[in-house]
């Protein structure tokens, strides 16, 4: 449910209104033709009224409005507050606006999922604090290589079987940063790597890491993809003996002589996240068993 939704849902409810209201005239009078009511619906849509719906549910509270989440769910109740509003009868389960349905996934588990350096521990390490991970077909526990900076340096056929360290030069989400990240994860797919770590800009922000943890949980990429912070890499990278800072002006690929194991576990899951419906009744006997639906995501 996204600002196109909410602005669907509201050009819907004026069309309808519209529409129907046509059908039953008006003392005579003709009524105007759905085109120009339509027009008329969209010309009372005010950049005050895309502001508020877009900063309702477009608000960080929200936490993106996964499916399922608390932020979905109060984007459902503020969407149900809206129609109750606007005079629309309720058409979901028990006389409201909510009709949920199952939803089925596998999420992971964040207490069971961990980077580490084999014999050295997790340099304590938390999912979804720390870092965040895209589970591939398998856990992989593989030689850790330091190969250089996404954009510059790709991994090859010698790296295969190896876990692949690239740093991430974006320093924070957009467009430019999810483009970084496929340009990192088809080179590692194609040269046979285990997996592949992307080490954050060090000017990321924090608190992105646990938001885009609970996004992509139920994801799978090809190998496994593991984001971490640039204070944690030097954490962990320092169990090997290497330092980060070292690493990154040497230039080239440099096997850290270490195995690094990434490992998780999936737990089924379902859930009954809502739908928001509504109905609003049209007057003409004739057409009282005909429905127009009308409907957004």
């Amino acid at each position: 449910m996204m600002t196109l939704k909410t602005l669907s849902h509201r050009l819907a409810t004026l069309m309808a209104f519209s529409v129907l209201g046509a059908c039953a005239g008006s003392g005579g009078m003709e009524a105007p033709s759905p085109e120009v009511s339509a027009r008329r619906a969209v010309m009372t849509i005010t950049p005050g009224d895309m502001a508020r719906e877009i900063g309702v549910l477009a608000h960080d509270s929200l936490a993106g409005r996964d499916t399922p989440s608390p932020g979905l769910e109060a984007a459902a109740s503020y969407i149900a507050d809206r129609f109750r509003s606007m005079g629309l009868e309720p058409a979901g389960e028990s006389g409201t606006y909510i009709d949920r349905f199952e939803w089925e996934r596998s999420r992971l588990m964040g207490s069971e999922t961990a980077v580490r350096i084999q014999g050295e521990g997790d340099a304590g390490l938390q999912y979804a604090t720390d870092f965040f991970l895209v589970p591939g077909s398998q856990p992989a526990s593989a030689e850790a290589v330091y190969v250089g900076t996404v954009g510059e340096d790709s991994p090859t056929a010698d790296h295969q079987g190896t876990i692949v360290i690239l740093d991430h030069p974006v320093p924070e989400m957009g467009q430019e940063w999810q483009q970084a990240v496929a340009q990192a994860i088809q080179p590692a797919m194609m040269s046979g790597a285990a997996g592949l770590v992307i080490i954050l800009a060090p000017e990321f922000p924090a608190e992105i890491i646990p938001q885009i943890a609970g996004m992509i949980a139920q994801q799978r990429a090809p190998v496994p993809l593991l984001g971490i912070s640039s204070l944690a890499a030097e954490r962990l990278l320092g169990q090997t003996g290497h330092d980060l800072g070292t690493l990154r002006s040497a230039g080239g690929a440099t096997p850290l002589g270490a195995t690094m194991e990434i490992t998780w576990v999936m737990e089924a899951e379902t859930a009954t996240p809502p739908n928001v419906v509504a109905m609003l009744p049209g007057s003409d006997p004739e057409l009282r068993d005909t429905y127009v639906v009308l409907t957004a995501h």
